[in-house]
């Protein structure tokens, strides 16, 4: 088991940090924050790749492609419309 710092278009979703590290474990990679643990999808290495290098690079992608945060009003906003 090894963990590399690694550098994404988007920090963590939950806390915002920058402080990623990508895991190779076994036969799977995947991305975590260092901050709050949250991990991103886990990326299973196929036989045939050339190096994880590969699969380092599909955890990083699988790590960036998410949904845009929608604005939310503040609950107390929310609250006051429903009285």
């Amino acid at each position: 088991m090894t963990a590399d710092p690694v550098a994404t278009k988007h920090g963590c979703p939950f806390c915002n940090s920058e402080a990623l590290r990508l895991w190779f474990i076994s036969d799977v990679v995947h991305i975590s924050c260092k901050k709050c643990g949250a991990q991103g999808p886990v990326v299973k290495l196929e036989f045939g790749m050339g190096k994880k290098t590969e699969a380092a690079e599909q955890a990083v992608a699988a790590w960036d492609r998410r949904p845009k945060p929608r604005k939310v009003k503040p609950l107390e906003d929310r609250l006051q419309e429903n009285r």
